[in-house]
């Protein structure tokens, strides 16, 4: 079967196997949490802008900063320029949940 008649979920699902094959006992630990983070972030994105659950966005913050910090792992051997960026935006994040808890 040629790469033409293969659907996007395929194409997908190879690629996603094709990287896991090589990545570590760690680095496949930590694609999983940051898929399960992910799922968990646009859930709770909807449920915050759809006004299913006003407090959601207090667990959706603390996610982004979290899941920030897993892709700054998974970055750190790839390109370290890429981690730090992902390193900084997961310090703003948790100082502005910090301040979200302090201040509200």
């Amino acid at each position: 079967m040629n790469n033409k008649n293969k659907s996007g979920f395929t194409k997908w699902k190879e690629e996603l196997d094709r990287v896991l094959e090589k990545a570590t006992p760690v680095d496949r630990v930590v694609t999983i949490l940051s898929l399960g983070c992910s799922f968990a972030i646009i859930a709770l994105a909807l449920m915050t802008l759809l006004d299913i659950w006003e407090g959601a966005f207090m667990v959706f913050a603390p996610l982004m900063g979290i899941q920030m910090l897993l892709q700054a792992k998974l970055c750190w051997n790839a390109s370290r320029k890429t981690a730090y960026k992902y390193l900084i935006a997961s310090a703003v994040i948790w100082v502005i949940v910090i301040l979200l808890l302090i201040f509200a």
